[in-house]
């Protein structure tokens, strides 16, 4: 998006993706391109300030997935620790009760 010149004057055209071309579509010179300029450059900032709003977002859910991964780690350990307490051993994955305890 911008400003080009051409004989001397200035004409506001967007760049738009078609595909993976990118043309150019013109807007217009003088006043209409200068209002046209600033729509853009605000659409620009709000779909940043959204962006950003997403990956704040992403980056809190990936803490709390975190969190309850560490969670999920304790409580298996505990339970480990409860059944071997109890009497019981990890036999190819699966829990048994000792025969002699």
């Amino acid at each position: 998006m911008g400003w080009e010149n051409h004989n001397g004057r200035a004409y506001y055209y967007l760049k738009i993706r078609e595909g993976r071309r990118v043309v150019s579509e013109y807007v217009g010179g003088g006043e209409a391109g200068r209002i046209v300029s600033i729509l853009e450059t605000a659409r620009r900032e709000e779909r940043e300030m959204e962006r950003a709003i997403e990956r704040e977002k992403i980056a809190r859910l990936e803490a709390k997935d975190r969190e309850a991964d560490e969670i999920s780690e304790m409580v298996d350990d505990l339970t480990r620790c409860a059944l071997i307490v109890s009497g019981y051993h990890c036999h190819r994955g699966t829990w048994r009760r000792k025969r002699n305890g």
